[in-house]
């Protein structure tokens, strides 16, 4: 695991103790904060495998703002899909 992706796990354990302890949550459970936010840290990263497999299993990288269900790039990318067609033809009109 390189250092980057240690430095986030740490950060994301100490986040999710911090916020448990102040909202005493673990009082619930009677299971200290930081065992309660070890076992997210590891939920979070098997969900984050479960992507990963997913993403294989499609055959697809997905990004912010596209998903499966998109057969166009998203709203930004038509945008400047809309103004190169538009340029392009502006262009081959001139031309012709």
């Amino acid at each position: 695991m390189g250092s980057d992706r240690i430095k986030l796990q740490t950060d994301l354990r100490e986040g999710f103790r911090k916020v448990i302890n102040q909202h005493s949550a673990e009082n619930v459970s009677n299971i200290p904060d930081h065992v309660i936010a070890d076992h997210l840290v590891r939920c979070f990263n098997i969900l984050n495998d479960s992507v990963r497999r997913r993403d294989e299993f499609f055959n697809v990288h997905l990004y912010p703002g596209h998903s499966y269900a998109d057969s166009q790039p998203a709203e930004s990318d038509n945008a400047e899909t809309l103004a190169q067609n538009t340029t392009c033809a502006t262009q081959h009109l001139n031309v012709a």
